[in-house]
């Protein structure tokens, strides 16, 4: 036979022998410090009565009783205590572990097959197509007042300063002038005497791995491109202020094209390459939405190389393209003037 009782603390529902009936012991649950009960049976009647420990008896610690082998059951009205879930779930591996490994896994899967397509990609070389233009200037860039940082009042300032006298830079090759207007500081380039504009047709649908590698790195490079331009023009209009208010300050002409002239009216490619042709470095002077870069080269110049132009970390553009130039259309010739002779009466 064996006594049933429950937990006074987390009523777990224990089954012991009748020897320790009327004994100390522990819950196996929780722990708790708990008595035998001593329930008579009649069967037992010629049985001895058991020694029972008065419950206000403290049994000394250095004598502990020997735990009764309660066994916990669980039912309805006893379900699992909760200290017992918490040691459950403890050793249960964390939802966040067995959902992320598969998908980090998955994801390290998708890097790999991306770096080995992009390793199959052709490199960045090959020949690009230009033409000779016959124009002598090119359509204006126009930089808005606001991107200058200047106040109302120093803005129309500077836009008097150069409506009146246009800043201009000049090099061997093109002059580069700066107008003040109602919208912005205008950018004009016109080509020398002894100069031509060739436009290289730089990204097409038959140059994927040039438009692939720009359309990854375009917002980097125009992120950089915007930063020198806001900078240099920056200090641009901090000079060129300070030189119409009687300050001697020299305005840094290189600076100043390169910069601001050259980052106004270029895009990501324009700024991360420059052409090669004989001896010159040439950076492009603009860049238009359909990637067309515009160049001002020496009027008997053939063929050029484009390649990447030195920045920090090395070159911008990883790769060179060998560019060969077509001659400019020439002009049709305007049809003779015709006039309708008067009839010769003295013909028949």
């Amino acid at each position: 036979m064996a006594i049933e009782f429950e937990c006074p603390n987390c009523a777990a529902v224990m089954r012991v022998p009748d020897a320790y009936a009327g004994k100390h012991g522990r819950c196996p649950q929780c722990e708790t410090r708990l008595l035998v009960p001593n329930i008579p049976r009649p069967d037992l009647s010629n049985a001895p009565p058991p020694a029972v420990v008065p419950t206000h008896t403290t049994v000394p610690q250095a004598t502990p009783v020997p735990t009764p082998a309660a066994t916990a059951v669980p039912t309805e009205r006893n379900p699992v205590p909760r200290t017992s879930r918490r040691i459950r779930s403890r050793r249960r591996p964390a939802r966040a572990l067995v959902i992320g490994i598969p998908v980090i896994g998955f994801l390290l899967l998708l890097g790999i097959i991306a770096v080995s397509l992009t390793g199959k990609l052709p490199e960045l070389s090959g020949n690009l197509a230009a033409r000779m233009l016959t124009e002598k200037s090119l359509p204006r860039i126009m930089i808005p007042w606001s991107d200058t940082g200047l106040s109302q009042a120093d803005r129309q300032t500077l836009q008097t300063i150069l409506a009146e006298n246009a800043e201009t830079l000049t090099s061997e090759l093109v002059t580069c002038r700066l107008i003040g207007t109602d919208d912005g500081i205008a950018v004009q380039w016109t080509a020398s005497a002894a100069a031509a504009w060739c436009v290289v047709d730089a990204v097409s649908d038959s140059e994927k791995p040039l438009s692939l590698w720009l359309k990854k790195e375009r917002p980097r490079l125009n992120a950089a491109r915007r930063t020198e331009l806001l900078d240099a023009l920056a200090g641009y209009c901090r000079d060129k202020l300070q030189q119409a208010a009687g300050t001697d300050i020299n305005i840094d002409a290189t600076r100043t094209r390169d910069s601001v002239a050259l980052n106004a009216a270029t895009d990501a490619l324009g700024f991360a390459v420059v052409a090669k042709a004989a001896e010159r470095v040439i950076r492009p002077a603009v860049e238009n939405e359909q990637g067309q870069l515009f160049l001002c080269v020496p009027r008997d110049t053939q063929s050029l190389t484009l390649a990447g132009r030195n920045g920090s970390n090395g070159p911008l553009f990883p790769g060179s393209y060998h560019v060969l130039i077509a001659p400019a259309a020439a002009p049709s010739a305007a049809p003779e003037p015709t006039t309708d002779a008067p009839p010769n009466p003295d013909m028949p």
